[in-house]
Formats: structure tokens, sequence, C-alpha cells
């Protein structure tokens, strides 16, 4: 964990069942966006399980560097990771990317912008396409879980992330199957 001083701002959702039972906010509001490192990663991964899903990935880049995979998804599909992400995660949930109009980055330094709101419908979405087959940004998410796209911790049953840097953090825990995740978003004054 970072060496920090304070707590400066924190969004905490609990779902169950596919239903919010509390969210906890200190200093924000669930569109606070927060620049978390492997978010893109996260993002990444769910993209190249869509374009294997749409067959237009041959293998699904497990163990490459999320540098050489951006580069790979980008020169495959003569798209920037940026747009690829707009296209395949944000329009099918009805959403803006935040990430490009707000904070024009590069997404592939592992580091990207996400608001509590952006997260919470995009793992919604994973748990319903899980369980349910009625995802709207993949048809099955069993080739998300089962393929291990992304910097996550699976077993049968859950996916779980964690990843802090200096002063901030991301962490959540899914249970796809039945429609419940953790999710938190804190930022830490980054005085050491």
């Amino acid at each position: 964990m970072p060496k920090t001083n304070k707590l400066q701002s924190m969004c905490f959702l609990s779902v169950r069942n596919y239903c919010i039972q509390s969210t906890e906010n200190y200093n924000a509001s669930n569109d606070t966006l927060y620049q978390i490192p492997s978010s893109s990663n996260f993002l990444m991964g769910l993209v190249v399980a869509k374009l294997n899903e749409l067959g237009q990935l041959d293998e699904m880049l497990l163990g490459q560097p999320p540098i050489k995979v951006q580069h790979i998804l980008e020169m495959i599909t003569g798209k920037t990771l940026h747009e690829l992400i707009t296209k395949y995660i944000f329009s099918k949930i009805n959403r803006v990317n935040k990430t490009i109009s707000t904070h024009p980055i590069k997404l592939c330094k592992q580091s990207g912008w996400i608001s509590m709101n952006d997260l919470h419908v995009i793992i919604m979405d994973i748990c319903k396409s899980y369980n349910r087959n009625s995802g709207k940004i993949l048809r099955s998410s069993v080739n998300f879980i089962q393929n291990r796209v992304g910097p996550f911790v699976y077993d049968n049953n859950k996916f779980v992330h964690d990843t802090w840097n200096y002063g901030t953090t991301m962490n959540y825990t899914v249970y796809p199957l039945l429609g419940n995740f953790d999710l938190s978003l804190c930022e830490y004054d980054k005085k050491i």
C-alpha cells in the first residue's frame, strides 16, 4: 500500500443480486473521475474479449504485456485504444467515455480515468453476460472470465482486482453468477 497522509475522497458501492445494497461517498460523488492504475487494462481486456467473440482475433493475447496488446489491437483494427473502448464498451452501455472527452491521455501506461458509475455499469453488464447472457458488451463473458483477460485473480466463482499507485486505489470483488460485487475507488493525499 502506498505511504500517504490521509484519505482525500472515496466511493464505495455494494451490489447483491443485481441490486445496489449500499453506497458510501466521502468528498466525492459517483461521477467523480479517478485516475486509476490498470483501469485501462481492465477496459482493454473487455475489448480483447469482444474482438475474440466477433472472430476478429485469432488468439486471446494471453500473457502479453499491456503495451504490446494495445499495439496489436491498434494494428489489427486501425483504431486507437480510446476509439476501441468507446465503440465496444461505452457506446454499448449508453455512457460517455470520459477518458477521452475530459482527459485526453494515452491509456497504454496502465492508467486511465474512471468513475464509480461507469465501473458499476460495466461490472453489472459483465455479471449479466456471465449469468444470463444478457449483457450488452459481451454476449457471454464466460469468454472474458475463462480466458483470464485483464489483470485479475480468478477462481471458478469470482474475479478480483486490487490496484494502487501513489495516491489512488481501485478494488473490486465480483461474483458474477450471483450478481454480487463490491467496488471501491479512493484517492489519498499524495504527500508522504
